[in-house]
C-alpha cells in the first residue's frame, strides 16, 4: 500500500522517474497540482494507511511473538509512525498553503 500510494501521488501530479533530491525545485508546482487532484489525495491516504499499517503490524508482531527483551524494537515502529505524521503534516500544510 505504501509504494502504491506514492505511485498514485506521483502520477496524479505528472512526476516521472527522476532524482528525488531535486524535487525541491518543483514543490510549488507539485503542491498546486496536488491540491486540485482527488487522485493525489487518494494516493496520499493510501500511502498513509500503508505506513501506519506497517508500524501497527510490526508492533503487534513484536508484542505477540517475541520475548519482552525485544520490546526495545518498538522504538523503530514509534519512530516510523512519528516520521509518517511529520511528513504527512508537511505535505498537507504545503498543499494548503499553495492555495492561498
Amino acid at each position: 500500500m505504501f509504494i502504491g500510494g506514492i505511485m498514485i501521488m506521483a502520477a496524479a501530479v505528472g512526476l516521472g522517474w527522476g532524482n528525488p533530491l531535486k524535487i525541491r525545485k518543483t514543490l510549488a508546482e507539485i503542491y498546486s497540482k496536488a491540491n486540485g487532484s482527488r487522485t493525489f489525495w487518494l494516493g496520499f491516504w493510501i500511502n498513509s494507511l500503508g505506513s501506519v499499517g506497517s508500524s501497527a503490524i510490526l508492533s503487534i508482531g513484536l508484542i505477540l511473538y517475541l520475548p519482552p527483551e525485544s520490546y526495545g524494537l518498538l522504538g523503530v515502529a514509534v519512530l516510523d509512525l512519528a516520521a509518517t505524521v511529520v511528513v504527512r503534516k508537511a505535505i498537507w500544510s504545503g498543499a494548503r498553503k499553495a492555495v492561498t
